[in-house]
C-alpha cells in the first residue's frame, strides 16, 4: 500500500510540474497547483507509512 501511495504521489507531482513547467493549459484552472498538492499529500502520507512499519 505505501509503495503505490508513493508512486501515485510521484505521478502526480510530475505531471503538475510538467503542467507548470510547459505551461500546458487544461480545461480547469490551477490544475498544475491541485497535482502537485496532491502529490505532496501523497508522497507526505507514504512517509508516514513507512515510518510507522520501521518503528514496529
Amino acid at each position: 500500500m505505501q509503495r503505490k501511495l508513493s508512486i501515485a504521489g510521484w505521478l502526480l507531482f510530475l505531471v503538475g510540474g510538467a503542467l507548470w513547467l510547459f505551461n500546458i493549459e487544461v480545461p480547469f484552472e490551477e490544475a498544475d497547483s491541485v497535482l502537485i498538492g496532491l502529490g505532496a499529500i501523497l508522497l507526505l502520507f507514504s512517509g508516514i507509512m513507512k515510518m510507522n512499519n520501521q518503528q514496529s
